[in-house]
């Protein structure tokens, strides 16, 4: 079947040297995916007169993603502000005028991300389940797979998501007995994409006490 990037959150994990080496590993080649990302804002008519080696060194450091990209469009005026860099060109979601899928098959299985997750004594969390492109059934298998393979946590309360998406989520949180967490996503994009600088205490207190769980 088809890949999928799924995003998973190292809450609160211990930074070994080993964990470290697997989070540095586990990505794709950055200067192939903006080179292409800046070619198709060349075709789609846009004059993105920069590069990689351009973002590189402005960024100041090592791996250069989208929203790098973003912040340039932004700044040289080819759009009003990193929005609509997101909305119209390079996002997932929107126009998609200029999206480019990375190449995912560097990164790790989900299990074995789980798995290196709670070693290094961190919490997985499963960020915006409601964010793949999946059917209802398969966010489901998605959510039950997860705790399968040593899930603790998931996203319940996220920016973008309506309350009834919101309620949607606590109900697979329950039923699969995973911990809440929140995410806004916010990438210096929109107000809309802010849950208002808070993460309520009743999450974080409820995470903790799942590192209970993580023995050791």
């Amino acid at each position: 079947g088809e890949r999928k990037e799924i995003h998973v959150i190292a809450f609160d994990y211990q930074d070994t040297g080993h964990f470290l080496k697997l989070l540095e590993g586990n990505r794709f080649d950055s200067r192939n995916y903006i080179d292409q990302i800046i070619q198709r804002l060349r075709e789609a008519g846009l004059e993105a007169s920069f590069t990689y080696d351009d973002l590189r060194a402005e960024m100041k450091q090592s791996f250069i993603g989208r929203i790098a990209v973003a912040r340039k469009m932004a700044g040289l005026g080819l759009v009003a502000d990193v929005d609509e860099a997101f909305d119209v060109y390079i996002g997932d979601f929107g126009q998609r005028k200029a999206h480019v899928a990375p190449d995912i098959s560097q990164y790790l299985p989900l299990d074995t991300a789980v798995r290196e997750i709670r070693k290094a004594k961190g919490i997985p969390i499963l960020c915006h389940p409601l964010s793949y492109h999946l059917t209802a059934a398969q966010t489901e298998r998605l959510v039950c797979d997860f705790k399968e393979c040593g899930g603790l946590a998931m996203e319940t309360e996220y920016a973008a998501y309506s309350r009834g998406q919101r309620d949607s989520l606590e109900e697979l949180a329950s039923r699969f007995g995973l911990g809440r967490s929140a995410g806004s996503d916010f990438h210096a994009r929109g107000s809309r994409c802010s849950l208002d600088q808070k993460f309520p205490i009743a999450f974080y207190d409820q995470l903790m006490s799942l590192k209970g769980m993580l023995g050791g």
